[in-house]
């Protein structure tokens, strides 16, 4: 004799998985650095062709001309890859943390429960390009943590994923801003 059973399913699980993944502006922020690199590469190349000369052998370091010029351009190449480095960052955006990941690196890796932060304000940030909104993540009245909308193509998307109390908008001047950026006080 058989009997029928009925056969019944399980609801899936929803799992805490939930992301939002970074987009760089290609036109924007992201975009002009990674063209600064590539200029800044190929005045190193050419720097090193004109001087005929190898940063790679010691006794062209014994010249002083010589190695001015290298340590400018070489110097010149360090900063911008340490913008790209430090202010493009790809994030991805889960529903208990954010993930910062380095561009050039990408094993470097820097993730931060939500509850590491205080608060969130946007600020209105000023480049020659004009206005650009920022998220700036805050902890113990100091800027911890900063996205830019200079550098996503979706910073809004971004900004609704971020799971922290906002307290709008704050208003401070440039130099304020860059003041904070080194890790002054944002309210004194």
């Amino acid at each position: 004799m058989i009997r029928n059973r009925q056969l019944t399913i399980a609801p899936p699980v929803m799992l805490n998985f939930m992301t939002t993944k970074s987009k760089y502006k290609i036109l924007g922020g992201f975009g002009l650095l990674i063209a600064l690199n590539g200029i800044a590469g190929i005045l190193t190349w050419l720097v090193f062709i004109k001087l005929k000369t190898n940063p790679f052998f010691i006794e062209n370091w014994q010249d002083k001309p010589t190695r001015i010029s290298m340590l400018f351009v070489l110097g010149l190449q360090g900063v911008f890859l340490l913008l790209l480095m430090t202010q493009c960052k790809y994030l991805i955006v889960y529903t208990d943390k954010l993930r910062f990941i380095n561009p050039l690196l990408p094993f470097i890796r820097k993730t931060r429960d939500w509850s590491d932060y205080d608060y969130f304000q946007t600020v209105q940030e000023y480049s020659r390009g004009g206005y650009h909104e920022a998220i700036w993540l805050i902890k113990n009245n100091k800027l911890k943590d900063r996205i830019s909308s200079f550098y996503y193509t979706n910073f809004t998307e971004l900004k609704a994923e971020i799971k922290t109390k906002n307290l709008g908008e704050l208003e401070i001047n440039q130099f304020k801003q860059l003041l904070c950026l080194f890790g002054l006080s944002i309210k004194n």
